[in-house]
């Protein structure tokens, strides 16, 4: 009877170790490291002894093993070889499949809470050991974790599967760019660029005054194509920020003539490249039989990309002022009337 009641607590023991390595599994090491320096009471306990790394799953491995050897043989002496053999796989299956996956208890925890300063003791003792015995085993096996990722997919799956993480940190706005950035190339030009119709066509002989620079500052697209006919070859392109009742003349006067073009099926990757390589803020969309198709601008490159141009809205960057106090800090009025301290008594 003796035999079987310590079999019980060496077994229990045994268990106890493989909630307690899971408990501290729960979390990677550098979320609790953060949590820890958050001063979250719990995690500054449990670092204490996760920080000893490979130390803290030898002792708890130790455990496991030693004491549940000594509860099988203690239990094998005592009952019969079958009901032994399939207790003994229950409690493997309990061990190794069922508790692994299942979530960390509350009493899970609270074992671990109260075992924790007992193991961080005998860590400060056993840490020079395992760090011996790890030196020699590590060459056993690769130290190389595989991340469970093979492909694109895989990778926006992970990032779905983070979307609804209820401890996550991540914003939906970082997500969605993650996403973005990962199917970029799945879009071309034709997908993201300002289509013809939406762009206005001027002539160059147009007269700049009152009444065409309102039409122009009306137009939603800000970027002017400038040719004699709708059918006529494009002379040339103009931003229409840059006419104001100030200026005088033509349209030919202030258009910019040089002209750099891209396939309406180019890649978005593409089109990053020929803004690098040209320069240019600006390109025309043709396609096979060299049609203008539209334009595309750095605008719906970064739309595309984040979904939206962010930022505050702050538009005054011609002035050094403006820029200069964007990040001064007001004084607060409290703060004002408050009556200085005498650090001098």
């Amino acid at each position: 009877m003796t035999n079987i009641i310590l079999s019980i607590i060496f077994l229990a023991i045994a268990m106890s170790a493989v909630v307690i390595r899971k408990t501290y599994m729960h979390l990677p090491t550098k979320e609790l490291k953060r949590r820890a320096k958050n001063q979250d009471l719990h995690s500054v306990q449990a670092y204490k002894a996760v920080a000893y790394g490979n130390s803290l799953w030898g002792l708890l491995w130790g455990v496991i093993i030693i004491f549940s050897a000594i509860g099988f043989v203690l239990l094998a002496q005592k009952i019969p070889a079958l009901i032994s053999i399939i207790i003994v796989a229950a409690l493997l299956w309990v061990a190794f499949s069922w508790l692994p996956s299942s979530r960390v208890s509350d009493i899970g925890e609270s074992l671990t809470r109260l075992v924790n300063p007992t193991i961080v003791w005998l860590l400060g003792y056993l840490d020079p050991l395992f760090k011996k015995i790890s030196s020699v085993t590590s060459n056993w096996s690769s130290k190389q974790i595989h991340t469970g990722l093979f492909e694109r997919s895989d990778l926006l799956d992970l990032i779905d599967a983070q979307q609804h993480q209820h401890d996550s940190r991540f914003s939906d706005e970082e997500l969605e760019i993650a996403k973005r950035a990962l199917q970029f190339d799945d879009h071309i030009v034709g997908d993201v660029m300002t289509p013809k119709k939406r762009v206005k066509i001027i002539s160059p002989n147009a007269v700049i005054g009152p009444i065409l620079v309102d039409e122009l500052h009306n137009n939603a697209v800000k970027n002017v194509l400038v040719r004699d006919s709708a059918k006529g070859p494009l002379l040339g392109l103009i931003d229409y920020t840059r006419l104001d009742l100030q200026r005088a003349g033509k349209i030919k006067d202030f258009m910019e003539t040089t002209i750099y073009y891209i396939h309406e099926k180019d890649v978005l990757s593409t089109a990053l490249q020929a803004f690098y390589r040209t320069n240019h803020p600006v390109l025309v969309v043709v396609n096979d039989h060299q049609d203008l198709l539209g334009i595309l601008t750095v605008d719906n490159i970064l739309a595309q990309l984040l979904g939206h141009i962010p930022g505050e809205e702050f538009d005054e960057y011609s002035s050094i002022e403006a820029v200069a106090a964007k990040h001064q800090k007001i004084p607060s009025p409290d703060l004002e009337e408050q009556t200085p301290v005498n650090t001098e008594e």
